[in-house]
């Protein structure tokens, strides 16, 4: 069994009727870890929460050689199961088909390291699924002859584990990182095109549980339209480019606009 906190392993001898709880008791013991900690177990990419560690090793088909991961929950302990997941993540994928948003689902279920937006330093965060979105939204690239419209970009959504519920530590349950080229004072290009795809972004910091995936890429293309040179990533030099370009052409602005009072609109 794998830790991965501290990426640390531990080798059991087990029965088939022993239970859950009791090899992971076991485990946080040989590890010391504290007993205060909440834990649970994903094989094969599949969930083993607490509500089933009264279940035996044989009653959830778990033979020998498996190979399981400990996984600490979030810190708040707001989740949803990970089938109830999966459904809301469904119903939220055929919205996004149905508003015209292209996109790949890639099953993730493990922890993945992030650079932070507003401070220095990695975060690690477990991670369920991430999706790579192409929409359309009038922006800009650099280029040799200077600064060109941009239409396409595509940016990656990670859903993490506690999604949709925000969390007291870690704040949104997503991280959104570029993909594509481009020219802007809040965005970073993606690493093809040797930026680190950072996003700086104010949704992303007030983040409520109503929110879907579709709320997230039309929330993208309103920021690709409406770039703020005045909350830049200050310490990115193409960024900062961005913002004295905008400021010496803020006509160049707010071409598209959100919708007024967030009032209900007819999508089909």
């Amino acid at each position: 069994m794998n830790e991965l906190t501290t990426r640390r392993s531990v080798k059991l001898e087990v029965e088939p009727g022993h239970t859950v709880r009791v090899v992971v008791e076991e485990v946080m013991k040989a590890l010391k870890i504290p007993p205060t900690t909440t834990y649970r177990l994903v094989l094969g990419g599949k969930e083993i929460g607490p509500e089933l560690f009264d279940k035996t090793l044989g009653e959830l088909g778990i033979s020998d050689g498996a190979i399981m991961d400990l996984v600490p929950r979030p810190v708040g302990g707001a989740m949803l199961p990970q089938d109830k997941l999966l459904k809301r993540l469904e119903r939220e994928e055929q919205e996004m088909r149905q508003q015209g948003y292209e996109f790949v689902r890639e099953e993730v279920w493990r922890q993945m390291s992030f650079p932070m937006v507003y401070s220095a330093g990695l975060e690690t965060l477990d991670v369920a699924l991430r999706y790579v979105v192409t929409f359309q939204a009038r922006g800009f690239v650099l280029t040799k002859k200077g600064v060109e419209e941009q239409l396409t970009h595509t940016a990656s959504i990670y859903v993490l584990r506690y999604y949709p519920y925000p969390d007291p530590k870690h704040g949104a349950p997503m991280r959104i990182f570029w993909e594509s080229n481009i020219f802007h004072p809040n965005i970073c290009p993606g690493p093809r095109y040797g930026g680190n795809g950072l996003v700086c972004w104010k949704m992303i910091r007030e983040w409520g549980k109503n929110f879907s995936l579709s709320t997230l890429v039309r929330g993208l293309q309103l920021l690709v339209e409406n770039p703020n040179p005045e909350d830049p990533l200050s310490k990115i030099p193409i960024c900062m480019q961005a913002t004295a370009f905008f400021k010496e052409n803020p006509h160049l602005m707010g071409s598209m606009q959100a919708p007024a009072g967030g009032r209900p609109r007819v999508v089909e």
